[in-house]
């Protein structure tokens, strides 16, 4: 199954906010733009899986984490892969 483009992925205005914000410091701190499309992309579809359990980013904990790296794993992602989204 491929993935939802980046645009049609919902997430909360508190999470659009916080990836906002991680983004501009990446770029702050001088990450290549291919570094800064690739965590986008990850934090995109991790704010959208939490959006979609109401989770704010503030109050993700160790379990939702699991429980989203099982997700990936389902979805037949390496674990080289699932670690970078995480």
């Amino acid at each position: 199954m491929p993935p939802v483009p980046a645009e049609e992925l919902e997430l909360s205005p508190e999470w659009e906010e916080a990836i906002d914000a991680y983004l501009r410091e990446l770029e702050t701190r001088g990450s290549s733009p291919a570094t800064v499309r690739a965590y986008r992309r990850d934090l995109l579809e991790l704010g959208a899986w939490a959006t979609g359990r109401r989770r704010k980013p503030a109050q993700l904990v160790y379990r939702d984490l699991r429980a989203y790296a099982a997700e990936l794993s389902g979805r037949g992602l390496a674990k080289s892969s699932i670690g970078r989204k995480l």
